[in-house]
């Protein structure tokens, strides 16, 4: 890990681990998450999770888009 990242895992290098669900299939433990809210303001960090595969959510937000990189 360096510097440059301040200490943050993108997920292109690891994803959290999850657990099964009855409802999402597959459930992380809440993460934090960094990214732009839908009004575009600057970026922030906030809590979130992983469900099955590589879909993240945030209780606030909802379903993270992360082609563009916000919740």
């Amino acid at each position: 890990m360096t510097k440059q990242n301040n200490g943050w895992i993108s997920v292109e290098y690891e994803l959290p681990n999850t657990v099964p669900h009855e409802y999402y299939g597959e459930l992380s433990d809440e993460i934090l998450l960094y990214g732009i809210d839908d009004s575009g303001s600057k970026s922030h960090i906030f809590i979130g999770f992983m469900i099955d595969g590589n879909t993240f959510y945030s209780i606030e937000y909802g379903r993270c888009k992360a082609d563009i990189g916000s919740c």
